[in-house]
């Protein structure tokens, strides 16, 4: 089993060609993510569904003596490995990935643990750009444009010219070299996938092998140079043009099927040496469902034709007879005489056109072979037996080698093997005039060597003899294996022995916060049975919310949470990957979240700790997160219990035809001011802000809210249209002084979200409106907040051109990895800034700048309404709340630290006075005198004075104010860096410890509150200016600092103990070693 095993619904291997030809037609959708992967092998389409897949836990590497190659036919062959192989570490197996993935969309992962195949992870990238796209050109003599060379090419192969097939944008073209691919929707194919399958689970079936990992090359054209230079010198016109990008000292080793001095990639068994020899045990592969097995001894040596024969179709990178060799092979097949008595030496011909286009090193424009222009015509196919009815068989390259080779060596007839610089896996071990006769690339010995073989028949028998023996020994079922084995033992040896984490970072920070998510909830002597209703409040409020998350916690520890609950019969939402569900308990309704899948209960756990530990306290502030009340696991279900928000997405709100620009306008400041305040609160990046994990919520009568950046920078919004954030299973904060991420673990981003928001929710609107000339003015306007950085560098001028942008930048993967430049110095209040200055909206009255604070958010008593619920009695009700009044002198204050004692004092009064508001509406729907319950109030007010007069003398300033950050810097790194001890020891090393201060997280945290108040509990002490403490800065370097020494402490403490159980294996004593020296650091 690999680890995407699951994801395959029908087999790879079939005993009958009718079996295997059948199964072509069902196809369905394997990767839920990408609509067009409708593949048997699970493909990955980005780097986080690879990095998904291509993990397994470490464990012990075989050693390389337990794998004996003595009974290995290929024991003494010397196999050219290249030296940018060696010596590896884990993050060589990234970079490798990025450099294919990137660089030319596909490949193939492999690793084997223990003799099995634990990963077979192919891969395309869904959403690739090219490099190269400024190569492409046609000539202008000729075609107004590519699309009409395009047309023409289909006007020669007599196909209708679809241009909605052609992709307009050129750098979503992608190549094999010479041949370029253009069509529109990408048909992603698994061709040979399963063969390559195959043949490694037979492997390591029937061969011993050590642990080893490598890509496979799905292509015919290696992948990597030996001198760094770009590997596709026909696209890039040269064999000397340095690698653009992702040039690397190391590299995982790449297997291929053809290569040549040029390249680095190691060649292997091709697909059809595969597919050949299980045919011969009657096995059929999709979705070419090929046949291999001929009785090639029907014919004698004796009676074959003396003629060479030739039948293949017009691949090479040629387009002319002069650069293409079959084109050449056929034109001299027709001009060539027959010998004296009628009989032909050559009979060569074509029998399909491969017209697709071609960049042809040296070649301006992109080609094409013009068969109109061509003296010849198709000829009839010929099977492979009915070839082998001659005595010489021409194999001649076409993109690379030709492959049939193998195939051909069985025939029992005489290669005249064309000389070509692409080399396969046994090329070296044939040898001329034993194997083959040599004939000249050109093809100007060609009919001479035909006559010296008619003159030399019993020597030509023999060599063909020789070709039949040479296949029977090698490019049998036992000799494939010998190799493949033979080659991983190599990549073994040479690669060194490298680990990867014991446990990953992103594992260590999920098990942490599981462990960890707070479940409390007041101290109750009810039970489930005594849950009623809620009370009515001023609406959704933070106290109301906690509340909730009380009665839940209560519910999942006593009892269970759908047999308390009511489910509605009808769902909100379903996938392949989970559903989400409406619940009812006391008269609230809940959205539950559920799912099996391994990385999303990884997300929900994430999403339920950062929510219940930061998230869920901006609703203190802001009605802009989606509150979750907590999680409980059901079989191997993680379900999320989450605010059930009423309204539509605001990708539906889009779609509607009640949108409007100008009230979109306002979502997105509302957007903006809400990530900025959760920025300074907690560190926040969403990091997946699209329209659909939005949802727009309309009440009837507008509200004020207040943002507060300072506390003397409140904006202040007027709206009745609330845009509630939801979904953080890929969410950042900085929580306790560390960094907990998913996405981008440790990097913090002040415009991530910004920049999702803008690219996703303007691509959606391109796409779905009819938009007016003003609207396009404001659409171009909104889009050039992006612009004249390295990110964007062209201001946007039309519609086209800002089209174009977003098709390259709308997917996930490139919103997420695609560097933002110098928009890093900007942050959500430069867009609202920007918006305002830029963009005639008709809302600006509705935002304004104050410095007063007020929230209406922060009210109700949450323990008060936990009790309240539980209460079933109007007496019982009633005193939930003059419980609260007079307990107020039981509660602590804070006498240690100035800030966290003013901030006592705060909570207390908005206790005190959230409790006498509500207990005020509840006295009047009751029809109760509040007269006697003045007293409790005022004895309580009275109380919190006395408190804040003879407030204590604390004799230093909070630690913060001494935190100076012109003394600190950024220390980059990610999850990827833990990899390298050398490097993170090295990170280590540069911090200065003497004068790294890391202030009170909790004081921290409360700074912003005290300096947003403004009642009459205010802080006294004139020595704390609260403009000179830059709140978010402070938090991302004391968490760079505590999460890269408190994981590096974890993983590596693992690690340790782990390379212990490898201590006769000496390769691993410099992670050892490492590993010690970082300790005297922690």
């Amino acid at each position: 089993m690999t680890t995407t095993s699951i994801f395959e619904y029908k087999q790879n291997i079939f005993d009958s060609k009718e079996e295997c030809l059948q199964s072509l037609t069902h196809r369905k959708q394997t990767n839920v993510r990408y609509k067009n992967f409708n593949h048997n092998v699970f493909h990955a389409g980005d780097e986080e569904q690879f990095y998904q897949y291509s993990r397994i836990e470490n464990k012990r590497e075989n050693n390389i003596s337990d794998v004996s190659l003595e009974n290995n036919i290929f024991k003494n062959e010397k196999i050219n490995y290249w030296s940018g192989y060696n010596n590896l570490n884990a993050v060589d197996v990234n970079n490798t990935f990025r450099y294919i993935f990137n660089k030319f969309k596909k490949g193939i992962f492999v690793k084997i643990v223990d003799n099995k195949l634990t990963v077979f992870l192919p891969f395309s990238k869904a959403n690739f750009t090219n490099e190269w796209s400024n190569q492409i050109k046609v000539d202008p003599s000729k075609y107004g444009s590519v699309k009409d060379f395009i047309s023409h090419i289909c006007s020669l192969d007599n196909k209708q010219f679809n241009p909605i097939r052609v992709n307009a944008h050129i750098n979503k073209w992608y190549a094999n070299n010479c041949l370029v691919r253009y069509e529109y929707p990408i048909s992603e194919n698994e061709t040979n996938v399963s063969i390559f399958k195959h043949l490694l689970e037979t492997l390591c079936a029937e061969r011993k092998v050590p642990d080893v990992e490598f890509f496979v090359n799905k292509r015919d054209f290696p992948l990597l140079t030996k001198n760094g230079t770009e590997p596709y010198n026909n696209i890039w016109n040269s064999t000397t043009k340095r690698l653009i990008s992702h040039h690397y000292d190391r590299y995982l080793p790449i297997l291929s099927m053809a290569g040549n001095e040029r390249y680095a990639d190691i060649k292997i068994p091709t697909p059809e040496d595969w597919a050949r020899v299980q045919n011969y045990e009657d096995k059929w592969f999709a979705p070419s469902c090929r046949q291999y097995v001929y009785n090639f001894d029907k014919v004698s040596w004796d009676q074959k034709i003396p003629t060479a024969v030739f039948r293949g179709g017009t691949t090479g990178k040629g387009v002319t007879i002069e650069n293409n060799i079959r084109l050449k092979l056929a034109y001299l097949s027709t001009i060539t005489e027959p010998d004296e008595n009628g009989v032909k030496y050559i009979d060569a011909g074509i029998t399909n056109w491969n017209i697709r286009p071609r960049k042809i090193e040296g070649e301006m424009y992109l080609q094409t072979i013009e068969i109109d222009k061509l003296p010849f015509g198709l000829v009839p196919k010929l099977t492979p037996e009915e070839q082998s009815a001659y005595k010489y068989i021409i194999n001649v390259e076409g993109h690379v080698c030709a492959f049939r080779l193998s195939l051909e060596l069985s025939m029992g007839c005489v290669i005249l093997l064309v000389q070509s610089e692409w080399k396969m896996w046994y090329s070296h071990m044939l040898k001329p005039n034993k194997h083959y006769i040599p004939i000249q690339k050109d093809l100007s010995d060609l009919v001479e060597k035909i006559k010296w073989c008619r003159e030399n028949d019993a020597k030509c028998k023999k060599i063909a003899e020789n070709a039949k023996e040479f296949h029977a020994k090698y490019l049998q079922k036992d000799g494939v294996l010998d190799y493949m084995q033979r080659i991983l033992v190599d990549i073994q040896t040479n690669a060194s022995s490298y680990l990867y984490n014991s446990i990953a970072p992103i594992d260590n920070q999920i098990m942490c916060e599981y462990n960890t998510i707070c479940t409390n909830y007041p101290a109750t002597q009810k039970t489930v049975m005594d849950i009623n209703t809620i009370p009515m409040t001023n609406g959704r409020t933070y106290g109301l919310l906690k509340s909730i998350e009380y009665l839940v916690n209560f519910v999942n520890k006593n009892s269970d949470f759908e047999i308390v609950a009511t489910e509605d019969k009808d769902e909100i939402f379903r996938n392949k990957l989970g559903v989400i569900r409406k619940f009812n308990l006391a008269n609230y309704t809940f959205a539950v979240k559920t799912t099996s899948s391994t990385q999303k209960r990884k997300e929900h756990i994430h999403e339920t700790f950062i929510s219940l530990h930061c998230l869920n306290k901006l609703s203190r502030y802001i009605p802009n997160f989606a509150y979750i009340f907590g999680f409980y696991e059901k079989g191997d279900t993680i379900n999320v219990i989450t605010e059930y928000i009423g309204g539509i997405t605001m990708y539906d709100y889009i779609k509607s035809d009640k949108f409007c620009l100008q009230e979109y306008i306002l979502i997105i400041i509302q957007l903006a001011l809400a990530i900025k305040v959760a920025q300074i609160k907690c560190g926040f990046i969403h990091y997946d802000l699209t329209p659909w994990n939005i949802i727009i919520q309309k009440i009837q009568n507008p509200v004020h809210f207040d943002y507060a950046i300072n506390h003397d920078q409140i904006y202040r919004i007027k709206t009745n249209i609330i845009p509630v954030i939801i979904d953080f299973g890929k969410s950042h904060v900085i929580y306790n002084n560390e960094h907990h991420g998913f996405i981008n673990m440790y990097k913090s981003s002040s415009i991530q979200d910004i920049v999702t928001l803008v690219v996703t929710s303007l691509t959606q609107i391109l796409g779905e409106k009819h938009l007016n000339l003003t609207d396009i003015h404001t659409v171009l306007n909104i889009s050039n907040f992006l612009t004249n950085t390295q990110y964007q560098r062209k201001t946007f001028k039309n519609i086209k051109e800002l089209r174009s942008f977003l098709n390259m930048s709308h997917k996930y993967t490139e919103l997420i990895s695609q560097d933002k430049y110098e928009l890093e110095l900007r942050d959500p209040l430069d867009f609202i800034n920007y918006i305002n200055t830029n963009i005639d909206h008709k809302f600006a009255l509705l935002l304004s700048v104050t410095s007063s604070y007020n929230s209406i958010m922060n009210t109700c008593n949450a323990k008060q309404i936990f009790h309240y619920i539980l209460a079933s009695s109007l007496e019982s009700r009633l005193e939930t709340f003059t419980d609260v009044f007079k307990s107020i002198n039981h509660i602590p204050v804070n006498q240690e630290n100035e800030i966290l004692w003013y901030k006592s004092i705060h909570y207390l009064e908005n206790i005190i006075e959230s409790t006498k508001n509500n207990l005020l509406v509840f006295l009047k729907i009751n029809n109760i005198d509040n007269k006697p319950y003045q007293k409790l109030y005022l004895e309580s007010i009275h109380y919190l004075d006395k408190l804040y007069n003879d407030k204590p003398v604390f004799k230093n300033n909070p630690d913060i104010l001494n935190f100076d950050l012109a003394k600190y810097r950024k220390i980059k790194y990610s999850d990827e860096t833990f990899l390298e001890p050398d490097k993170v020891l090295s990170l280590l090393k540069s911090i200065d410890y003497n004068n790294f201060k890391v202030p009170d997280f909790i004081v921290l945290d409360n700074i912003y509150d005290i300096s947003l108040y403004r009642g009459k509990y205010k802080l006294a002490n004139k020595n704390i200016v609260f403009n000179q403490i830059n709140i978010p800065k402070i938090k991302e370097y004391v968490a760079d600092f505590i999460s890269l020494k408190r994981v590096a402490e974890v993983i590596y403490k693992s690690d340790a103990a782990m390379v212990e159980t490898y201590i006769h294996n000496e390769k691993y004593i410099k992670y050892k070693n490492a590993y010690n020296e970082i300790f005297k650091y922690l």
